[in-house]
């Protein structure tokens, strides 16, 4: 009789187990798509906005506005680049290089040349997931050097992402918030996500997950 009951408990557990990790991967679904959604509307928002400026300046000779114009044109298509239109080191090479251009970030690359195929689901998250640590870069430590590196372990693709700003607590009021999608996207993808920072220590984050 107890073992009976026991037992029933014991499936009972893992049901509701099962259950929250199939709503747990649902609003990581959610809240990512969101954020595709997002860079998809800032994209056409920043080509209306080139179309917009271009015609403010028809007649006018300025090398400088029209600079402007050509870098958000580009911003806006390096935003709607498919994952599946070029390979995952060439999209890195992109993503860093728009951060050079747009943002004058000095950024070192030490990527691995010869990649397997990855998944195109991983390959979009880890774009996005990237995108956003420069992001955080840019926003946070304007003047840090930021390197870049992915890596080969047998079937395991590693990729770090180092700066040398200011860090921050992470555990700090408000700072899990903009972490909260790039922890929701490495568990879409079952990768591990690992941060090291500290209030003057930089930061350096770790994106392990098997291709």
């Amino acid at each position: 009789g107890f073992g009976i009951v026991f037992l029933l408990w014991l499936l009972f557990l893992n049901k509701q187990k099962v259950k929250a990790q199939r709503l747990q991967m649902e609003a990581a679904s959610r809240l990512v798509t969101l954020g595709d959604h997002f860079n998809e509307s800032l994209a056409n928002e920043l080509h209306d906005t080139s179309s917009l400026l271009a015609l403010a300046i028809s007649g006018s000779n300025s090398n400088a506005i029209e600079q402007i114009r050509k870098n958000i044109s580009r911003l806006s298509h390096q935003l709607l680049i498919k994952p599946e239109q070029i390979g995952f080191e060439d999209q890195l090479r992109t993503l860093a290089d728009t951060y050079i251009t747009f943002f004058a970030a000095n950024v070192n690359l030490h990527l691995h040349s010869e990649l397997p195929v990855i998944k195109n689901d991983q390959q979009i998250h880890l774009l996005r997931m990237v995108s956003e640590m420069f992001q955080n870069s840019v926003r946070h430590a304007s003047a840090a050097t930021i390197s870049l590196q992915s890596y080969l372990k047998g079937q395991t693709l590693i990729i770090v992402f180092q700066d040398d700003g200011p860090g921050f607590d992470p555990m700090a009021h408000g700072a899990g918030m903009g972490l909260e999608s790039l922890r929701q996207r490495a568990v879409l993808i079952k990768a591990t996500l690992d941060l090291q920072t500290a209030p003057g220590r930089g930061v350096t984050w770790r994106i392990t997950v098997r291709i």
